[in-house]
């Protein structure tokens, strides 16, 4: 049965905060006890589910991994509301008591209206493609089909018939181009697309009006060509941006209207030229840029502002053209930074290690007097410089005992062409210990030794000593004895003559 709306769209679905109203109405408990109810769904979105489920009637273990779907029962929410009594459809997220209306003078039966509001379906197996249909699903604001492998196809254009919030795809097979949606998904908060096919060149055209997106992921597909200038200056309210592992080339993307960016992800691409420029950014956390072509000497005062973010913990910029010298850095370029990569890139020369303590830039280890564990203070936890051409390093065995900053120097020619030593090993294999303490300790050991050895033989000898004393006493006793014995026997035998 089908109830004619008011209205022919829905201004409420294109609101950001009615994704707020939509989890409060799906989780708020059912206010028809003492009701019979009747759920009522569009036509047209009941038939969008009978074609998807055609369209993936190739997937094994169709029972559980569909578990409820069925072309006999068309109702795929709640059941326990409706005469026919039936799972479920899995994955499928309902709007109900809609527009609600008494049937009867006695107020005990009413009409509701149920929307499609969400499909969910993770690693369901799922065999086949997005059929055109999906787009009878308007009230559609969540899609997340996810972890498919076997999930193929193009997507198709009527995804932008649906009032999409939240696209999530990741992990299909997905192949072709991005479509083009027009101005239908602007209010889309979440696009992830990574681990898919697609393929073209960057979807700038389709994403440049997604004005209220958060996270947008692309990685892990086949987008080639470089990126337009332009490409993401209106998309402001980024949080996460992950392009990597594309065959994307040319300068990094302008990213300076990006303001609240936490995560960026440019890693494995062809990009060229120096590095973005990351200062006006305040929030971010994580930036990786490796196993792309940047040149240019790395200046971490220009690449991001302390003033301006303190948060950044990790940056990765290995496996670039990229020159610099450590020993000139300076705390106040580090900011919060606690891991530096910088594996892979034209680093050479010499590396002082005593210096970079003497700049507070490497932790060092505290001693706690009231516990046997120690803590870390200063900045870097992290700082690989794997794979350059680093041929002297300078160090002290203060630097080696007392560093609790990771320092990996494999591959570099000081590791490869060095005898072993305390130095090598610690920063080469990351075994860091000083060998003369070794030393020291095991013959403090063998000392020990020695005076237990000895403590213990002088009881013994005074044992024995005292022991032959007695026996000597004794001995002596038993002498008197006798010479009184030989004393008084001539006497008594007089006594008897």
């Amino acid at each position: 049965m089908d109830v004619r709306l008011g209205i022919e769209k829905y201004p409420l679905v294109h609101q950001p905060c009615f994704l707020a109203a939509l989890f409060v109405l799906l989780c708020t408990p059912s206010i028809c006890d003492g009701l019979f109810t009747w759920q009522t769904y569009k036509s047209q979105q009941l038939d969008g589910l009978q074609a998807l489920l055609k369209a993936w009637k190739s997937t094994p273990k169709i029972e559980s991994n569909l578990a409820g779907w069925n072309e006999s029962q068309k109702y795929p929410c709640n059941q326990d509301v409706t005469e026919d009594i039936a799972p479920n459809w899995r994955g499928v997220q309902c709007l109900q008591y809609i527009n609600c209306f008494y049937t009867n003078k006695e107020n005990t039966t009413r009409d509701c209206s149920t929307y499609i509001i969400g499909l969910t379906l993770q690693n369901a197996s799922i065999v086949g493609s997005l059929p055109r249909d999906i787009g009878y699903i308007s009230t559609l604001t969540t899609l997340e089909l996810t972890g498919n492998p076997q999930l193929t196809g193009p997507l198709p254009v009527t995804l932008n018939e649906t009032s999409l919030y939240v696209l999530d795809l990741h992990d299909n097979a997905f192949e072709g181009e991005f479509p083009f949606f027009g101005d239908e998904y602007e209010s889309l908060l979440t696009l992830d697309l990574s681990g898919n096919k697609f393929n073209g060149s960057f979807p700038y055209l389709q994403i440049k009006n997604m004005v209220f997106l958060q996270i947008l992921n692309i990685a892990r597909n086949d987008f080639k060509g470089p990126i337009p200038e332009p490409a993401l200056e209106n998309i402001t309210q980024l949080v996460e941006l992950d392009l990597s592992s594309n065959a994307l080339n040319g300068t990094a993307p302008t990213l300076k209207t990006i303001k609240n960016l936490q995560v960026l992800d440019l890693s494995s691409n062809m990009f060229t030229g120096t590095l973005p420029d990351l200062t006006t950014m305040h929030s971010l956390r994580s930036v990786n840029l490796s196993r792309n072509a940047f040149t240019g000497a790395v200046l971490l005062s220009s690449f991001f502002n302390r003033t301006e973010n303190n948060s950044l913990s990790v940056l990765d910029l290995s496996f670039n053209q990229l020159t610099t010298d450590p020993n000139f850095w300076n705390i106040s370029e580090l900011g919060s930074l606690q891991e530096l990569y910088l594996d892979n890139n034209l680093i050479n020369g010499t590396l002082n290690i005593s210096q970079l303590h003497a700049l507070g830039l490497l932790r060092t280890k505290i001693t706690n007097s009231s516990s046997s564990t120690n803590s870390t203070s200063s900045v870097l936890r992290v700082l690989s410089l794997m794979n350059n051409n680093i041929s002297k390093v300078i160090y002290d065995v203060n630097d080696i005992a007392n560093t609790a900053t990771v320092i990996k120097l494999q591959e570099n020619p000081f590791c490869n062409f060095s005898d072993p030593n305390d130095g090598t090993r610690c920063f080469c294999e990351q075994f860091c210990s000083i060998s003369g303490s070794t030393e020291d300790s095991k013959r403090k050991i063998v000392i020990i030794a020695v005076v237990v050895s000895v403590t213990s033989l002088l009881i013994l000898l005074v044992s024995l000593a005292a022991l032959l004393y007695r026996n000597t006493k004794y001995k002596r006793y038993l002498q008197l004895q006798v010479q009184q014995t030989s004393f008084e026997l001539p006497h008594e035998t007089s006594m008897l003559i």
